[in-house]
């Protein structure tokens, strides 16, 4: 068996070079290879990923009042399981005029647009403002309760919103959000200091990311002589009744860095070809082994040695050449545009109130049902006995 994973080892290797050989490696390069079924769908069948974007410093005025600190408190706010429907087009999850529209076409569009939507790919842009298509849909609508800012869609919902419900499909759950402790410099762009963020979660829709990264951006700007969104406000807008169309960072420096897969059981020939093998041997041995193999599944793991070739081919290829990036106007303009908020700092508070008045209720609400169930579950105790 040894000598078999060696020749499946040099196998594999001579893959990778052939693959290699037809790629720039200079910008794309593969590292390894695996066996998988035929019905392996790597975006589906990842169980969590890792993406990592590089945000130039100047977009946090260099640092110069402890924004950088600022903003890493508003990244870790996001961890954890929440509704993110205000960082994503809504339409496209869940209840919605977006989803009704995609029921119409059958089970296999809305098939289709899932799978096109599903994760953040730092690319998908839109034909016209989020802001001008919720325009467009309150004209045919007759608007529920609320409590309105300034800002004309950013707002508190004191009733149900049929037409715009955040559904199962809006939750996320991101287990580490994170940026470099100090500046990094890329040599030959020393003008460009920048930081790097990674955010580590199951899965991402579609803009979620940029608008999570623009969004504490915003955040770390606030201060008493350019007053932008509070750090509180992060929370009440991963609340179901809040709705706020947030800012979006540019696509240019995002990329995914790493993803884990279920495991799954080996392939239809390993198995033939193993238990062709066991057949030539002893009658007990013969049996343990289908036992043993029969439980076996096929886990896609790299190695460490791998690891540290990514690792070090990210490093010396892959950011020089996303820094080329750090020049474009791009950068200027989200600057300039994410400053421009359109609810004023005292507005947003209101909301972050209505929120807090919101989360307390909801947590009287699970103590009392706690206790009903404490309760209940006494009582059938006591019948039994």
């Amino acid at each position: 068996e040894e000598e078999e994973e060696e020749d499946d080892a040099e196998a594999k290797a001579l893959i990778v070079e052939k693959i290699n050989r037809h790629l720039p490696t200079d910008t794309v390069k593969a590292f390894a290879c695996f066996k998988a079924t035929k019905s392996f769908d790597a975006r589906r069948a990842a169980i969590s990923r890792t993406y990592e974007y590089l945000l130039p410093l100047k977009c946090l005025r260099d640092d110069k009042n402890g924004e950088l600190e600022m903003f890493r408190e508003a990244l870790k706010t996001f961890e954890g399981s929440h509704p993110f429907h205000n960082y994503t087009k809504r339409g496209l999850y869940g209840a919605g005029k977006g989803n009704d529209k995609n029921r119409k076409g059958g089970r296999g569009n809305r098939n289709k647009k899932n799978a096109l939507t599903e994760d953040d790919d730092g690319l998908g842009e839109t034909s016209s403002s989020e802001e001008q298509e919720l325009e467009e849909e309150e004209k045919e609508k007759a608007l529920p309760k609320r409590i309105e800012t300034s800002g004309k869609h950013t707002y508190w919902l004191l009733e149900k919103d049929v037409d715009d419900l955040v559904h199962v499909m809006h939750y996320r759950r991101i287990h580490e959000f994170t940026c470099s402790k100090e500046p990094e410099i890329i040599e030959g762009f020393e003008s460009y200091p920048f930081v790097r963020v990674k955010v580590y979660g199951e899965s991402f829709m579609l803009h979620q990311i940029r608008k999570m990264i623009a969004t504490a951006v915003l955040v770390a700007l606030d201060s008493e002589e350019t007053p932008t969104m509070p750090l509180s406000f992060i929370k009440a807008s991963l609340c179901r009744p809040c709705r706020v169309v947030t800012p979006m960072a540019p696509p240019l420096t995002l990329f995914l860095t790493g993803a884990e897969f279920m495991s799954f059981r080996k392939t239809n020939h390993e198995e033939k070809t193993r238990a062709a093998k066991a057949e030539e041997e002893e009658e007990s041995e013969e049996e343990d082994d289908k036992e043993t193999e029969k439980g076996k599944l096929r886990s896609l793991t790299i190695s460490e040695e791998t690891k540290n070739d990514i690792d070090r081919f990210r490093r010396e290829h892959l950011y020089p050449k996303l820094a080329e990036s750090f020049s474009n106007q791009d950068w200027d303009f989200f600057i300039e545009n994410v400053r421009n908020v359109e609810p004023t700092r005292e507005e947003y508070l209101n909301i972050v109130k209505q929120y807090e008045s919101y989360d307390e209720m909801r947590k009287i609400r699970a103590k009392e049902k706690e206790e009903e169930e404490e309760e209940a579950s006494s009582m059938i105790e006591k019948s039994l006995l």
